[in-house]
């Protein structure tokens, strides 16, 4: 296999997006350049409302906020990074030059991923992003993979009911049989309306949580009626 065929899979590898926020010029730089070296497609800020401007504009992999800035400060930006639906998957890293406990837990419990100490060891800078990228990556992949296990078991389920009552229904109807027509068209919109209601529930997700069903597979939990995703009520029976 010659060079060119090997370097491929990392030619296709999208290049890490960190934005970098820091009011220090001298600091804001040699972050940048480590990162860059590592790869990293960087946007450097100064002020935090421009570098939160520029992430609505284009949602980064990786935030790299200093706590300590004038107007708004790091844990501020945070927080309203965390605000913003789509800014959600970003992975957040707080640096500050205290290395207090007190600090990091509350860096920690205002929503940040990781938390950095000045001066910042290069080395260190490069694993935390590297690893945060790793860790959205595998939350996406397990977020794809509920998604899929939740619309098997949520729709499938009325699906099978609808497809049955269907079949009902043309027989009745074939036998001119008026009564149990009506009713297996009645059967066909419950479960229509209850695959409505499954849709209607993923839509509206804001905070996606994970539960394991009886079946030992991790869906999304939707809450609501029909969670549990059993056969749709009443279903199919011969005539």
């Amino acid at each position: 296999m010659g060079p060119a065929a090997q370097a491929a899979p990392d030619e296709a590898e999208p290049a890490t997006r960190v934005v970098v926020v820091d009011d220090d010029e001298a600091s804001l730089r040699l972050l940048g350049a480590i990162l860059e070296r590592d790869g990293c497609e960087v946007r450097s800020h100064r002020d935090a409302t421009a570098a939160y401007d520029d992430m609505r504009r284009a949602p980064p992999d990786v935030l790299v906020a200093d706590w300590v800035m004038p107007e708004v400060d790091g844990p501020e930006l945070l927080r309203k990074v965390r605000a913003t639906p789509d800014l959600q998957a970003t992975y957040c890293v707080l640096v500050t030059a205290h290395d207090f406990r007190g600090k990091k837990v509350a860096g920690l419990l205002l929503g940040a991923d990781d938390y950095l100490a000045k001066p910042v060891s290069e080395t260190e800078l490069v694993a935390r992003v590297r690893v945060g990228v790793r860790v959205r990556r595998l939350e996406r992949s397990a977020s794809l993979l509920a998604m899929a296990a939740t619309l098997g078991h949520e729709i499938n389920n009325p699906l099978t009911g609808v497809l049955g009552y269907v079949e009902l229904l043309r027989g009745h109807l074939k036998k001119g049989e008026t009564a149990r027509a009506e009713d297996a068209a009645v059967r066909i919109q419950a479960s229509a309306e209850r695959i409505r209601d499954v849709v209607k529930r993923l839509l509206a997700l804001r905070d996606p949580r994970l539960k394991r069903y009886s079946t030992g597979k991790f869906m999304l939990d939707l809450g609501g009626p029909g969670e549990a995703g059993g056969a749709a009520p009443g279903g199919p029976t011969a005539p």
